[in-house]
């Protein structure tokens, strides 16, 4: 160790100088904690890469982890796993110099941990030989043989699981010697071995013996796979989950599954169930019809985990039929998250405001009156493959319903006045936004906060509002004109000024300015709403055209088409921006190329095929997760309907 050059090698927080000395405290128990966490994050952290540290830590962490004296092997044995398959997911010129041979030299002595006395490392020994593909024959002869005297469940399932991971890259003999072992295991005295052989067989296999998985599901505990989480998850409902992941694209399969073990007795399947069909929910459209009653009747589960999905999913389904049920569950005042506020019958309220149901006044109202709402005041926005359970900004679920708003308004407008927090202020303006002239008798507290920070957002509120805020025009016109305000107040207010007033004067006089200087943002958006009032920009818009940024294109092509009505040049380049959409891709970008593609009307035909294909697809078009998902999708569809009608292509 003494000989290699560590402060010459790199890791995630900088040279590797101090690798030897995290090494060496992995034999001392009063140090051991500590080495071993900054090693995982000097060495590995989140993935990425392969830092040249970890070529040369590598062989030292497999001979502390074959070290009976050594402390935390099970941990160390975790981060040679974690190293393993990002080695084989990140690209090639990520990974240093020598990993390769390292990696292949350690393999003969992890496997030697398959007989250490601890089952725990022995479960864990799986995980990196799991990523050992170098030597996959071998290996899965190596975890059979041991299979054969193993006694733990845990470890008997993690080696199946490991096997079936070595033979997806592996030859045919591979995948003939993993099947016959799975094909015999099938048999096996115990439960989890024999649910294990049916997930780790091919997923077409699985389709023909899912009666099987679901009996075993149904009848038997299972309790052998709670240690071996490293595979099947630690979570309440884990063990439906693997196999449904199993199950892969089949939705036909994954929606039997679902439907099956949402009556199940056991409460740990039902959340399962409950959760796999959020997540089968959040990427495919055709299995709604049949889940969403099935969900419905869990909404009064006695399990708070599977009722809260349940009622989360019904609320953004948005059907009527289940508008009883919402007003029945909006008295329920059990927490639904354990890290945040909000109650069951918060999302029921939400839901009845998303059918626009009378019944969601009156609570709203406490919402909008309370000190801190459970719906907050942000969007929130995840992208990761998980639905979670979360509640929309307070301004996303009051902006679904204006034909409310004279009985929120009074409400609204007390809270303009008395809140401090910025937030609050810009939520309360975006829903006054959404509400547009319905919102008139809010005026005086919107010209008020244009001597606040919240100036942008009461001016684009004053704008929905349009004429009958004409009182606000003298502020307007002082922030519109004054050099020193922050530019995007400036360009809103004399957006605004124009909507409020019918004078474009200073609106054409910032956006020339903003457009000269770069400063393009929403720009280009507030001089496509100008329309032909905008005729001076267009030779500044008409270059924005040629932009390698996709949103600035569309923001362009949209106020090219306002101003002069020319779709020659526009349908291409919003064409090729939606392009995507025939692969199953979507981007935010594409709902604002369709949206202008169908103002454009029949100059636009040539898009027709591609926006039909993109509805005929079962894929949610969507960019976010959870329930934005099945939102996005909802809302995009409607949009490229709607361009199809225009367009008149049915």
């Amino acid at each position: 160790m003494n000989e290699i050059a560590w402060e010459s090698l790199k890791h995630n927080y900088g040279s590797g100088a101090d690798v030897p000395t995290l090494l060496r405290d992995i034999l001392d128990p009063q140090r051991a904690d500590d080495a071993v966490f900054k090693l995982s994050n000097h060495l590995h952290h989140q993935g990425g890469w392969i830092c040249s540290a970890a070529v040369a830590a590598l062989p030292y962490l497999v001979e502390l982890a074959c070290t009976p004296a050594a402390c935390h092997r099970t941990e160390l044995v975790e981060l040679l796993g974690d190293l393993a398959r990002t080695a084989r997911r990140c690209r090639k010129e990520l990974v240093a110099d020598g990993w390769g041979s390292a990696w292949r030299g350690t393999l003969p002595a992890l496997t030697e941990l398959l007989d250490d006395p601890d089952p725990g490392l022995r479960r864990m020994a799986t995980y990196p030989l799991s990523a050992g593909q170098e030597a996959g024959h071998l290996l899965i002869q190596c975890l059979r043989d041991r299979w054969g005297r193993e006694e733990d469940t845990a470890v008997l399932v993690s080696m199946m699981v490991a096997a079936k991971m070595l033979a997806a890259d592996g030859t045919d003999e591979d995948v003939r010697l993993v099947r016959d072992w799975l094909a015999g295991a099938e048999e096996h005295p115990l439960a989890e071995v024999r649910l294990a052989a049916l997930v780790c067989s091919p997923s077409s296999l699985l389709r023909d013996q899912l009666d099987a998985a679901v009996q075993l599901l149904l009848e038997e505990e299972l309790a052998g796979l709670r240690e071996a989480h490293l595979w099947v998850g630690p979570a309440r409902g884990s063990t439906v989950r693997w196999v449904y992941d199993t199950l892969k694209d089949d939705a036909d399969s994954q929606t039997e599954l679902c439907l099956r073990l949402l009556d199940a007795p056991r409460a740990d399947r039902r959340v399962g169930a409950a959760n796999s069909s959020a997540r089968l929910l959040m990427h495919r459209r055709s299995p709604q019809p049949r889940l969403l009653p099935a969900l419905a009747k869990r909404m009064s589960d006695p399990d708070i985990d599977v009722r809260r999905v349940a009622v989360h999913l019904v609320a953004v389904a948005g059907n009527t039929a289940h508008a009883d049920l919402l007003a029945s569950a909006a008295t329920d005042q059990t927490p639904f998250s354990q890290r945040l506020s909000g109650t069951v019958g918060d999302i029921a309220v939400w839901g009845l405001a998303r059918l626009g149901d009378a019944r969601c006044v009156a609570p709203l109202v406490e919402h909008i009156t309370h000190a801190v709402t459970a719906f907050g005041y942000n969007s929130g926005h995840y992208s990761a493959d998980f639905y979670w359970v979360v509640l929309p900004g307070i301004h996303e679920v009051l902006g679904r319903v204006p034909q409310y708003a004279a009985d929120l308004l009074p409400a609204v407008r007390t809270q303009l006045r008395a809140a401090t927090l910025p937030n609050e202020r810009r939520a309360l303006c975006q829903t006054i936004t959404a509400w547009g002239p319905a919102a008139s008798e809010a005026v005086p507290e919107l010209i008020a906060l244009l001597h606040s920070d919240t100036a942008e957002w009461a001016a684009e509120a004053l704008a929905a509002i349009g004429s009958a805020a004409n009182a606000a025009d003298s502020r307007l016109r002082q922030l519109a004109l004054d050099a020193e305000v922050n530019p995007r107040v400036r360009r809103t207010a004399a957006w605004a000024l124009w909507k409020v007033c019918g004078d474009p004067t200073a609106a054409l006089s910032v956006l020339r300015m903003d457009l000269r200087t770069g400063g393009l943002g929403s720009a280009v958006q507030r001089v496509a709403d100008l329309g032909a009032e905008a005729r001076p920009l267009l030779p500044q818009v008409r270059e924005l055209l040629d932009s390698e940024d996709a949103w600035t294109q569309a923001q362009a092509a949209h106020a090219v088409w306002a101003i002069s009505g020319e779709p020659d040049k526009i349908v291409p380049i919003l064409q090729r921006i939606i392009l995507p959409l025939g692969e199953g891709q979507m981007l935010p970008v594409m709902q604002a190329a369709v949206h202008c593609l169908g103002k454009i009307g029949p100059a636009a035909i040539p898009v027709v095929p591609l926006l039909q294909q993109a509805l005929a697809t079962d894929r949610r078009l969507s960019y976010g997760s959870g329930w934005r998902a099945i939102h996005e999708d909802e809302e995009f569809r409607n949009e490229i309907h709607d361009a199809l009608v225009r367009i008149d292509a049915r």
